[in-house]
């Protein structure tokens, strides 16, 4: 255990009867392994930096850090619960989340929100604000990545998440968020259930949602804005249907005159 500031560097943990790795906030960890141990593989307090380490097979969360922390070319895998917790205010980039038998990269408000329901209210979901930057989620148990509001997802892949039905969709969507988050130019392909779910209030600009077993998008609440998605090979493309509110229609490339905030499907 490191205290508050703490460096633990080119270091590794495995095997123990706790958490692997812990620092408290503003500590460091870079470049360690943290692997088989009975807690959390890396643990980290507010503020904290998390860069150059791998986790795995950990008995609970592979990277579990507090608000305001970063968390950078990261790899977690095969653990038993989310590859990564992550709480208000972090920023990840370019680290991978895979194998986990639970969620890939979960993150929550300093205050974690209650479980999700079918409608937004009686929910008091905490804002969350998290970052995500070239990020990768694959072959998770759960969804890929799942946040709550204000949170950010730019050149992000999320692929084969989740657990499939035995007779159509099954449990498990590449992105998962709530209220006024902003998804642009990332991938979601193959996963159990959606490719993208959303609440309300979100921004979903240029990404391609293909071969997801439900939605291509899937938006349960009102005033998101979706546009020039590419969506294929899904159970459906987009829902609700195009070309009301804040989703665009429905275009070809080959159109004489496309709406150029026009959503692409095959």
């Amino acid at each position: 255990f490191g205290g508050v500031g703490a460096v633990v560097s080119h270091s590794t943990a495995r095997e123990i009867h706790g958490e692997g790795i812990h620092v408290d906030r503003t500590g460091r960890v870079v470049n360690c392994t943290s692997n088989c141990n009975l807690g959390r593989g890396i643990l980290g307090g507010s503020g904290c930096n998390i860069e150059g380490c791998t986790s795995f097979m950990n008995n609970m969360a592979g990277v579990w850090v507090g608000p305001g922390s970063s968390v950078v070319n990261t790899t977690s895998q095969e653990n038993l619960v989310e590859g990564f917790y992550l709480s208000a205010g972090t920023v990840v980039a370019h680290s991978t989340s895979r194998l986990n038998q639970g969620i890939g990269f979960l993150a929550e408000g300093e205050v974690p929100m209650e479980p999700r329901g079918s409608g937004a209210e009686g929910f008091p979901f905490s804002a969350n604000g998290t970052s995500f930057q070239h990020c990768s989620a694959t072959r998770n148990a759960l969804t890929g990545f799942q946040t709550t509001i204000n949170s950010t997802f730019v050149h992000c892949t999320a692929d084969h998440n989740g657990t499939p039905g035995d007779d159509g969709p099954g449990v498990g969507s590449g992105f998962d968020v709530i209220d006024s988050c902003r998804l642009v130019n990332c991938m979601a392909s193959n996963n159990a259930l959606h490719g993208i779910e959303g609440l309300l209030d979100n921004y979903i600009e240029q990404n391609t949602c293909h071969t997801n077993a439900g939605a291509g998008i899937m938006l349960a609440g009102t005033a998101n804005t979706v546009i020039k998605n590419y969506v294929k090979f899904n159970g459906a493309a987009i829902v609700p249907a195009p070309g009301a509110g804040g989703i665009a229609p429905i275009v070809l490339p080959s159109a004489a005159a496309p709406n150029p905030f026009g959503n692409f499907a095959f």
